[in-house]
């Protein structure tokens, strides 16, 4: 029996050592989006999409402590430095720039002890006014005025659904998804961020929905 403890107990320190060795940070690698970020009461794990509005109050949590967290548009970046598990900033669109729909926030938080973490926030804007359900990752049905996210594993398949047939093109080089009837796309999620712009013109009046993809290949345990 004491020897049975032992062997237990050995094998234990060398799956926690293993485990440590494969949760180092692989800077090649595109991880998974976990923060959770809330906004107006709503929860989201990692990517987010929020209406469009002037001013906006973001609460971000971790598991880990957050020593650094910077806010990256296509316009700026901003940096915080909370030393705390969660943190709220408030964030205003500069007008012109950041509120035309097509300007996501990039969050990325670190900590001293070198753990890290990441999120995505897409804006919606009114320019983007076409309605699309999104099957993705396990999450089926869920519709989006506008704008949508999807965030899965590398090639895993996703889908995204309209009542009309639309045409679709791609705004970064990313593989183009598959339809039969151009209203069910089927989506191989390509590694990183893909963006898809959809029209509808079915009543004669052009209406957009963009789709953003986001393809990870590693996800990091989390304590």
């Amino acid at each position: 029996m004491k020897i049975n403890k032992i062997l237990s107990l050995l094998f234990l320190i060398i799956f926690i050592s293993c485990n440590e060795e494969t949760q180092k940070l692989q800077p090649e690698k595109y991880y998974q989006r976990d923060l959770q970020i809330t906004y107006d009461n709503k929860t989201f794990n990692g990517t987010a999409v929020l209406p469009s509005k002037d001013k906006y109050s973001i609460k971000v949590k971790s598991v880990d402590k957050i020593n650094l967290l910077t806010v990256t548009t296509c316009h700026r970046e901003i940096a915080y430095y909370p030393d705390k598990v969660e943190f709220t900033f408030d964030y205003t669109p500069v007008k012109g720039i950041e509120d035309d729909g097509d300007c996501n926030l990039e969050l990325f938080a670190a900590n001293l002890e070198g753990k890290h973490a990441w999120g995505f926030i897409d804006l919606n804007a009114a320019k983007y006014a076409l309605k699309a359900t999104l099957r993705c990752n396990g999450e089926n049905n869920k519709e989006y005025l506008g704008t949508s996210v999807c965030q899965s594993k590398v090639g895993l398949y996703q889908e995204i659904v309209f009542f009309y047939p639309v045409e679709i093109s791609q705004i970064n080089k990313c593989p183009i998804p598959e339809s039969q009837d151009k209203k069910i796309w089927k989506l191989n999620l390509n590694l990183g961020e893909c963006v898809y712009l959809f029209k509808e013109t079915a009543f004669g009046t052009a209406k957009f929905h963009k789709l953003t993809t986001v393809g990870y290949e590693g996800i990091l345990i989390r304590k």
